[in-house]
């Protein structure tokens, strides 16, 4: 895992709102994952991946300073046979975008801002499955 995924989970493994939605009792794993979900998920929960990113350089050569667009997708699934699954993904994008939106401050101890740049619902081939997908914009110092 890259020091941003470190970061990015280690940040939002302690926002309360958040973790009270991916935890099924206070000393459950919460349910946030680099790229893919594991085998036979619990739902709702997030996965993440750093669709880009790239060092930013100066006259004096290279800084401190990331700038990355981090994908988060937020995974639900039906157990009723009605739009629970869909209620609870959106319960968490809502949850997930208040965390990181406009995040100006530390994850860790590297300092991070934080922008989102949009999100879309997505449609998956597994009926009763759902999914949305958020990026952000992450300016994240080393």
């Amino acid at each position: 895992m890259s020091l941003l995924g470190e970061a990015i989970f280690a940040h939002l493994s302690h926002v309360a709102p958040l973790t009270a939605l991916l935890r099924t009792s206070a000393d459950a794993p919460v349910r946030i994952y680099p790229i893919h979900l594991p085998q036979a998920p619990t739902y709702p929960a997030i996965t993440y991946q750093i669709v880009s990113d790239e060092r930013v350089f100066h006259h004096g050569g290279r800084s401190r300073l990331q700038l990355a667009r981090v994908q988060f997708s937020i995974w639900g699934k039906d157990t009723d046979g009605g739009s629970g699954g869909y209620r609870s993904v959106q319960a968490v994008a809502q949850a997930l975008h208040e965390a990181l939106d406009g995040h100006d401050g530390a994850f860790g101890n590297h300092l991070v801002k934080c922008v989102p740049l949009g999100g879309r619902d997505l449609g998956e081939s597994e009926p009763g499955i759902y999914h949305h997908a958020a990026d952000f914009s992450v300016a994240f110092s080393e």
